[in-house]
């Protein structure tokens, strides 16, 4: 069923339960809530250690480090400007797959460059932080 609506349904397996979500152009699989968890403290202990930081990283943080990895160089350190413009790039970057940014090439210094396919109609900030952290799950898989 492909009408531009999201449509969900629920799989009942033998072990859990899982449900997907057809959305037009692709499928998304949504975790359980407790494995989203699981694998989001995972991610924040991937980033922690790499910069050997005491304490865990927020969302903020690992988008800035995604952002970091995609620029391929380390420039120390950072203006405010360059931090929010990293942050950006991480989120276009994984939200790329799902068809939402293409990539288009880099600029005269190296940054990636991001071109928005379409809009972003994603309704709360809850369901936002969700699809993000989903993203960077797959990301550093």
């Amino acid at each position: 069923m492909d009408n531009g609506q999201w449509t969900m349904e629920t799989h009942s397996l033998e072990v859990f339960t899982l449900s997907i979500v057809h959305r037009p152009l692709s499928i998304v699989l949504i975790m359980e809530d407790w494995q989203l968890e699981f694998e989001w403290l995972r991610v924040r202990h991937i980033v922690k250690d790499a910069l050997k930081k005491d304490g865990l990283p927020d969302m903020n943080l690992v988008l800035l480090m995604i952002g970091i990895q995609e620029l391929g160089f380390w420039k120390k350190p950072f203006t405010k400007e360059e931090k929010q413009d990293l942050m950006h790039i991480g989120v276009c970057c994984l939200l790329s797959d799902d068809g939402y940014y293409d990539f288009i090439g880099r600029d005269a210094d190296g940054w990636p460059l991001y071109r928005q396919k379409r809009k972003i109609e994603i309704i709360g900030e809850k369901v936002q932080e969700r699809l993000l952290k989903e993203k960077a799950i797959e990301y550093f898989k």
